[in-house]
């Protein structure tokens, strides 16, 4: 059984029913939805169309939610511009001097702020670096909408629109959350996201308008922090205690801070969230050639394995489903290097000796139900779960074996698709302890997760539906009952 999520982002080449419905089926665990791109009818359609699935399919799907930000990007124009080494070109902000400018290839960029910041000798990395530029001359007034700044091209290629423009060492003002951002997230949760990502964290209080809206509109989701930014790797420590997950963004973080520094980033990032019990994705080029090859290259599949063997809860496949050639295969790829490098990661390693003790009791009942299960060779550990906190807590010290998280709630069922190791399962309200854990290992004995006679480790809250009172453990054997029905 695949331990590690798979996270697919939809778009063009992932939004037919045919195509989600075959990526539901060689790994898809969460549906990414990105609003960099697309309108709320697009990703409304998409929504229902994946929620139709699941349940058709019977499988637990979560809905991750990401906020495009206030990202750099370059404005719309009609096609395609070859540009070469050496050539110069303009970047404006405003459209119309754009184009009114027809001697020359001019270049939109409506960040009037970065356009006013920009200075001999500065840098601009088209599309993740692709392609890069040295600013050569600035024309007009600095705060005038017809400035200019023209650029040499130092690293050739084809510009496209709407790519990001990172403009390393340059200091402007940016808003944290943009009106957009408020907009976007008020739509996700009126429609049912399970996961919302916040985009260009800097510290940990960028996030307040996020959590305020949430308040205000009574609908809460766990949040998401993308690291991308290099501040945000200085404020990691405050940023992981706000928020419920992390996204190690290797695309801009990659620009943001030198490129041989990020494998080791992603290292210390995945081992604190570890520690932390929350979950992290990798993301960002895993599979980049499965753009426009049917199999990835050595050096991606070891990529991938890497981030495994690190820890990372969930890996993420970005154009590779939503743009790519092949997305099907890129998510059967996944799957296989995933449950092949799970293979390896206790013989390295025992994965509790880099936890710290904890005083916690909910952490500690977690560590202990992992350490029975091992001692006693358990087939399984079941979690009856009211909102998913037993289930994380035990997948924090990464056992050997499944991890069954029953819950009472279709929300937690859908957000422990992206926890580790743990198999998600629905059933009907229950109001007393005894009726859950018989339940617990029914469920278990139709997932085919165990048979009869098996042993396997018990651990809930009691009292049932109570969160964050996990407080029990119990070994028990399937087939020999000690949960008795209740009387009719």
């Amino acid at each position: 059984m695949r331990r590690t999520k798979i996270v697919c982002t939809i778009g063009p080449a992932s939004s037919k029913r045919s195509i989600m419905e075959k990526m539901l089926t060689a790994g898809m665990d969460v549906a990414r939805l990105n609003f960099s791109h697309g309108t709320h009818e697009t990703h409304a359609a998409n929504i229902a169309l994946l929620r139709e699935l699941a349940r058709k399919m019977g499988k637990p799907l979560a809905l991750l939610q990401d906020l495009s930000g206030p990202k750099i990007r370059l404005g719309d124009f009609p096609v395609p511009i070859a540009i070469k080494r050496g050539q110069e070109v303009g970047f404006c902000s405003d459209y119309a001097h754009c184009a009114d400018t027809l001697n020359e290839i001019m270049i939109p960029l409506p960040v009037p702020g970065l356009i006013s910041a920009l200075k001999v000798g500065s840098q601009l990395l088209i599309d993740d670096g692709k392609l890069a530029f040295r600013v050569t001359r600035i024309e007009g007034e600095k705060n005038s909408s017809s400035r200019v700044a023209w650029a040499k091209c130092t690293v050739s290629g084809e510009i496209k629109s709407r790519k990001g423009v990172p403009a390393p060492g340059v200091a402007f003002e940016t808003q944290a959350i943009t009106e957009k951002d408020l907009e976007d997230l008020r739509f996700g949760l009126a429609q049912g996201v399970d996961w919302v990502a916040v985009s260009y964290v800097r510290k940990a209080s960028d996030m307040d308008p996020i959590f305020a809206l949430m308040k205000e509109v009574g609908i809460v989701a766990p949040v998401i922090a993308k690291i991308e930014k290099f501040e945000a790797v200085k404020n990691f420590e405050s940023i992981l205690k706000r928020v419920q997950g992390i996204m190690v963004a290797r695309g801009d973080l990659g620009v943001e801070t030198p490129f041989d520094e990020v494998p080791l980033v992603q290292k210390s990032i995945i081992r604190q969230c570890n520690r932390a019990g929350k979950p992290v994705i990798t993301a960002t080029q895993m599979l980049e050639s499965m753009l426009q090859n049917p199999r990835p290259t050595r050096a991606e599949t070891t990529d991938v394995a890497n981030a495994i063997l690190d820890g990372t809860d969930a890996v993420m496949l970005s154009g590779e489903t939503a743009a790519g050639l092949f997305p099907v295969e890129a998510v059967r790829t996944m799957a296989r290097i995933a449950l092949t490098s799970e293979g390896a990661l206790y013989k390295m390693t025992n994965y509790r000796e880099r936890l710290k003790p904890t005083t916690n009791v909910t952490e500690a009942i977690a560590r202990a139900t992992a350490d029975i299960a091992e001692q006693i060779n358990a087939t399984a550990i079941l979690c009856a779960t009211a909102n998913g906190g037993t289930a994380r807590a035990v997948a924090q010290f990464r056992p050997d074996v499944p991890i069954l998280g029953v819950t009472t709630s279709e929300k937690t069922y859908r957000q422990l698709a992206l926890t580790w190791g743990v198999v998600p399962a629905l059933i009907d309200q229950v109001e007393d302890t005894d009726s859950m854990l018989r339940l617990t290992c029914e469920v278990a004995e139709k997932r085919k997760l165990v048979k009869t006679g098996d042993t396997v480790v018990l651990t809930a809250g009691v009292p049932v539906n109570s969160p964050g009172t996990t407080n029990l453990i119990e070994v028990h054997k399937i087939g020999q009952s000690h949960f008795p029905k209740p009387t009719p």
